[in-house]
């Protein structure tokens, strides 16, 4: 078997374990329930913002830490993180262990970050695509069956809410264990990168190398001071190339705006799902939120395997693309805030996240193509990192009670309305660049 092959199907496995947690889409059934018997505005406005606000904290740090430290330690810290926030959501008896269990969760997301960068460090950049498309699947498929698995067992009266959080905890103390028998990394993309130049004068030297500052040193034996010399120059020629292109502005302006609403979006669901079954009466009947999970991202992940397969002129017709997929998810918010049935609900919701998997497919692909293979990890970092203080914006304004303190219909109803605006824009932008290019295209027939 090829290393490549070998390390990706490692790393397939730990991504697979950490995201089976069956109990999630039961989240907020279980804080509200009769056992904890929280109410929906301390889970809405003060639990779980208090994970978004200390995960924005970390995300930036966490980002050059994980090229710092070489990528394997920081899963480990993400399986430990998982574990423990997970049996403090299983043991936990008092709202303040819940709060502090959001702030260890902070730190298994944030942690994320190292799993979508340690396989490019591992293999050859030939078989990026490749590996990138396995790991992926691999967290859908941890998603997607750990959900069925919650649903099958919550319908079959076997578990309760409560204790599918055991299994969560489970799963993930078998990642962190997993974790630590991922092989290790000899060099990272910044801060020990090795670039070996065919006029090297032995085998154990190693030449990083800036436009005008050439360092020679041992690979791996570079001063501490030289690394982060060379880690910031490096970092800096990455993101002046890439966001020094109008094209991945463009691209990463949309994924950062949408993608920040997108992550509220699929954290508060739950919270709509509660109130239609309160309003309607079937809080007690059988609830699909797991079913749902699993189905929506299944479908959204067959959208965005099709939409690979698409070979269209994007720097024509992205804008409207981009126009025509904000305003159907703009809809499908208004429609799930005002649903008052549950089917009706779980329909609109799985609409809306197949409709993202859609955009965000295109806009990712758009990216990679116009920036270099060894600053993907950096450039989707950072445009997740914006998104996330767009996340936490959103939060401030919309959801705390330090904001407007909005109740959930009325949450999605400006979510719905953030996506409309940005299919606006977008209609706007390809109106305007489409007016450019005739005008262009008239002046060079007059010539």
């Amino acid at each position: 078997m090829e290393l490549w092959i070998k390390t990706s199907m490692l790393l397939c496995l730990f991504g697979f374990l950490k995201e089976f947690r069956p109990s999630e889409p039961y989240l907020v059934s279980y804080l509200t329930g009769p056992e904890l018997n929280f109410t929906d505005d301390q889970v809405n406005q003060q639990l779980f913002p208090t994970g978004t606000y200390t995960y924005i904290s970390l995300l930036g740090v966490v980002l050059l830490i994980t090229d710092f430290l070489r990528y394997k330690p920081l899963l480990v810290v993400e399986g430990i993180a998982g574990t423990v926030t997970w049996s403090v959501f299983a043991w936990g008896t008092q709202f303040s262990h819940f709060m502090a269990g959001e702030l260890v969760w902070a730190v298994f997301a944030a942690t994320e970050v190292a799993y979508y960068t340690y396989i490019y460090a591992r293999v050859d950049r030939d078989h990026y695509q490749r590996v990138t498309s396995h790991t992926r699947a691999a967290l859908l498929l941890g998603h997607s069956l750990s959900a069925l698995a919650g649903q099958g067992l919550l319908a079959a009266g076997v578990m309760d809410s409560h204790t599918l959080t055991y299994i969560t905890a489970g799963a993930l103390a078998l990642s962190t264990v997993w974790a630590l028998l991922l092989p290790k990394v000899s060099h990272s993309m910044y801060f020990h990168r090795s670039a070996k130049e065919p006029s090297q004068t032995s085998a154990d030297t190693a030449v990083v190398k800036d436009a005008a500052d050439p360092v020679v040193a041992p690979v791996g034996r570079l001063a501490c001071g030289h690394k982060f010399s060379a880690a910031y120059r490096l970092l800096k020629k990455d993101l002046k190339e890439a966001y020094g292109n109008a094209y991945v502005v463009k691209w990463s302006a949309w994924w950062v705006m949408s993608g920040g609403c997108y992550v509220l979006a699929y954290t508060y669901n739950q919270i709509v799902y509660e109130t239609i079954l309160k309003e309607s009466g079937e809080l007690e009947s059988a609830k699909y939120n797991g079913a749902v999970e699993a189905i929506s991202s299944l479908l959204g992940a067959a959208v965005a395997f099709g939409c690979g397969w698409l070979l269209l002129d994007w720097p024509r017709i992205g804008n409207l693309y981009l126009s025509v997929g904000c305003l159907f998810e703009g809809a499908m918010m208004c429609c799930f805030a005002i649903s008052r049935n549950i089917w009706l609900g779980y329909c609109t919701y799985t609409l809306f996240v197949i409709g993202y998997q859609a955009l965000i497919t295109i806009a990712s692909t758009e990216v990679a193509k116009k920036i270099s293979e060894d600053s993907y990890g950096l450039i989707f970092g950072v445009n997740t990192l914006l998104a996330t203080l767009v996340q936490t914006a959103i939060t401030v304004v919309v959801v705390s009670d330090s904001g407007l303190g909005l109740q959930p219909r009325q949450q999605y109803m400006v979510y719905g309305g953030y996506f409309i605006f940005l299919g606006v824009l977008c209609a706007a932008l390809f109106v305007y660049s489409s007016f450019c290019k005739g005008k262009e295209a008239e002046k060079s027939q007059v010539i």
